[in-house]
């Protein structure tokens, strides 16, 4: 049997766990907020409307004011994204945002996902990887309201540079921007992850404040936190 063939099998064997312990049929639709594809709440009992601060900006658009995510790198990790979420949820479905202390949630949708789309994104901890780098790029630009303009080089502590204007060109208010995500675990994981992250941008010593940020898909969380620079 091919590495592809095992990759395949892998990735719906997880896929269809995740369905069965959710109680959500294979052949759903997209149903409203708050249920899944039985009628029974796809998110938290303490989710309620005054909880919600608002939705994510869309993740097939963010091209448009990031210049540092084209559009064909934009639909890809968008296409990750997609099929990390749908392995554990129904869309629409609430995030829980973490900035330091504060915590809110966010409505995040995204589009079906095809067995072409699973395929091409079969390595979950790739997928993991692209997907969380797009939602977090939601994520800042809701949260901190920071665009990214460019992506890092190695060795710099960070994957990305964002900044509160969109010209490429001005970063001395730029911060480095350092992502993560988490395919499996809880908001106990997520956490343990960001507090690495962050010690990872304090060791680049580098002269620019950072952003660590860490995206749980079956934890439906995402932690941002800030560090000055050394």
């Amino acid at each position: 049997m091919s590495r592809n063939c095992i990759g395949r099998i892998d990735f719906a064997l997880q896929r269809r766990q995740s369905i069965l312990d959710e109680g959500i049929a294979l052949n759903s639709e997209p149903v409203e907020l708050g249920e899944d594809a039985l009628g029974r709440r796809n998110v938290a009992r303490d989710d309620t409307e005054k909880d919600v601060a608002g939705s994510l900006p869309p993740l097939d658009s963010l091209h448009e004011r990031h210049s540092g995510v084209t559009p064909i790198v934009c639909a890809y990790f968008g296409e990750a994204a997609r099929c990390m979420l749908s392995m554990h949820h129904v869309s629409p479905c609430l995030l829980s945002i973490r900035n330091n202390q504060s915590k809110k949630k966010r409505t995040i949708s995204w589009s079906a996902v095809s067995e072409k789309d699973r395929y091409a994104h079969a390595n979950l901890d790739d997928a993991t990887r692209d997907g969380a780098y797009i939602v977090a790029v939601a994520v800042v630009e809701a949260e901190l309201g920071l665009f990214t303009v460019e992506r890092a080089t190695t060795r710099t502590g960070c994957d990305f540079y964002a900044s509160p204007h969109q010209d490429p060109d001005d970063l001395e208010e730029a911060y480095r921007l350092e992502v993560s995500g988490t395919n499996l675990g809880n908001e106990s994981d997520v956490r343990t992850r960001l507090k690495e992250k962050i010690e990872q941008t304090r060791r680049a010593g580098a002269i620019l404040p950072a952003v660590a940020c860490v995206v749980g898909f079956e934890a439906r969380t995402v932690m941002i936190e800030k560090a000055e620079a050394d």
